[in-house]
This record gives structure tokens, sequence and C-alpha cells, in this order.
């Protein structure tokens, strides 16, 4: 199980921050983008994501046309991209990014899981939100749980996002999860080398 910090925010400077913090702990991380087409926040744009040689990204992309990225995402060169079954024309976005990269397909929290079941042949994994997507620091729903032992059963790749911390990271661990994506669970408080730490104890521990 892998514990990716997540990163959302809206300058170069908060992102080249947040993963100053961390780069020594962690090769990986999450960055969200929007673009206000899909929920009404904007972050930082594609093609102002920093290019640092020892770390690998992957893009959650809540944009309504994630193939009209395309050419920004290569310069960026993501080890996966995120893309939201609830997107106009999803299995033709599908179509235009599987293959480029790694693609998970995301449910956000009102959608239900089995609506993503007919998507999971042509892509590589699935990303469970577990809060509504748009903002860093909300409560953690119980219902991703449900929606994370049910896809269990159709893949081994699944990533929950949203509201995971301390006190329910072993809740998810338990489960079929593959990675966890956590943002204020790692970086809110003074000490997120310490918060990462004490997450990636808990898993090893399940």
């Amino acid at each position: 199980m892998l514990i990716i910090p997540a990163i959302l925010e809206t300058t170069l400077d908060e992102v080249k921050s947040k993963i100053d913090l961390l780069k020594n702990d962690s090769k990986k991380f999450h960055i969200d983008i929007m673009d206000s087409t899909i929920t009404p926040e904007r972050s930082i744009p594609i093609h102002e994501i920093p290019m640092i040689p020892e770390v690998k990204y992957e893009l959650h992309l809540m944009v309504k046309k994630p193939s009209e990225y395309i050419v920004e995402v290569r310069k960026i060169k993501p080890y996966k991209i995120i893309i939201h079954s609830e997107i106009p024309s999803i299995n033709s976005e599908i179509e235009k990014v599987r293959g480029l990269w790694d693609v998970y397909v995301a449910i956000d929290i009102t959608t239900s899981a089995e609506q993503v079941i007919p998507m999971l042949k042509k892509v590589n994994g699935v990303l469970v939100m577990s809060v509504p997507i748009g903002k860093t620091g909300q409560k953690f729903h119980k219902e991703a749980l449900n929606k994370i032992k049910y896809l269990s059963k159709y893949t081994k790749n699944i990533e929950i996002d949203g509201g995971v911390n301390l006190r329910n990271i072993s809740q998810c661990a338990k489960l079929n999860v593959s990675e966890f994506a956590i943002s204020s669970g790692i970086y809110k408080g003074h000490n997120p080398k310490s918060n990462l730490t004490q997450l990636k104890k808990i898993v090893r521990r399940v």
C-alpha cells in the first residue's frame, strides 16, 4: 500500500513548497487539476506544474475534457492520470488517453460503484473519492468503504482520495486499497514529515 501526498493549490509557489517539504520522504505526488468545468474551483494550471527530476506525478484531472490537455500532460510526463466517470463522453475520453499513461477512472462521492464496472476493462484502476471533489480538508464519508468492498471484486487497483487521516486510515487499509492520496491528513499541522511517517507505520501494521 502506497501513501501519496496530495496537493491542491492555485499557485506555483504553494505547489513547490509542499513538494519541497516531502520530496525526501516521497517520490510520488498526487496533483489535483481543476479548470472549473466540473467543479467551481480552479487549481494551478497543468503547464505551471514544476518539473522536479526526483519526483513523479499522478495527475487528478477534475476537468470535463481530459483529452484537450494531452499536449500539456505529455510535457509533465506523469506516471498516471485520473479522469472522472461523471464527465460527458467518458468512454470516448478513455479511448483518447488510454495507452499514453496508466489511467484510473474516479467516482465522486455521489456516484455509485456499479457505474464504473463497464469501464474497468479499459483502464488500469479506480479512484474512490471519500469527499466531494473540489476542496481539501473535508470530512471523510464512510460510504466510500462500501464502494471499495464492492469494487475489490473487480480490480486490485483501488486508490482512495479525501479525508483520510491518522484516525481512519487503518479502516481503509484493512480493505483492498492499494494507494492513498492524502492532503490535509499529511499537511495539516506543524509536522507533515511526522504525519507521513505515522501514516506509513499504521499501514504497515495492518
